[in-house]
């Protein structure tokens, strides 16, 4: 058995899938002993052996999403969409609150510029 083949096989599907979901990498990991059980019994394995027993990488992934509930998939999609508005929304509050502070920081440099002396006037009167 050439573990090399087996490998590159799992990389080869793994680079389809965005493995970030829980149900993705328990599928991959299911796919990856199926794999690993197969190879075990063959004794000159390659990838095309692999690809005859299992399919190619591009099968296994959409037979994967073809499988996939509608709804689970639209409810995937909404919550990377979401989570992209919510960073969105937390970076314009940063930026704001910082703009916010320079602003005040500024007023108060002014302020303690105006209210300090910035000259002193002497007058000397002569008596007589």
């Amino acid at each position: 058995m050439d573990r090399h083949f087996v490998e590159e096989y799992y990389h080869q599907i793994t680079k389809l899938f965005q493995a970030n979901h829980i149900t993705d990498k328990e599928y991959l990991n299911q796919i990856k002993m199926r794999i690993e059980e197969f190879s075990e019994s063959q004794e000159n394995l390659t990838i095309e052996i692999l690809e005859e027993e299992f399919g190619t990488a591009q099968e296994i992934f959409n037979s994967y999403f073809e499988h996939l509930d509608n709804q689970y998939i639209i409810h995937r999609m909404n919550k990377r969409s979401l989570i992209k508005k919510l960073v969105i929304v937390i970076i314009a509050v940063v930026l704001c609150v910082g703009a916010f502070f320079i602003f005040r920081l500024n007023q108060l440099y002014h302020d303690v510029d105006k209210s300090s002396v910035q000259e002193v006037e002497t007058i000397i009167t002569e008596e007589e």
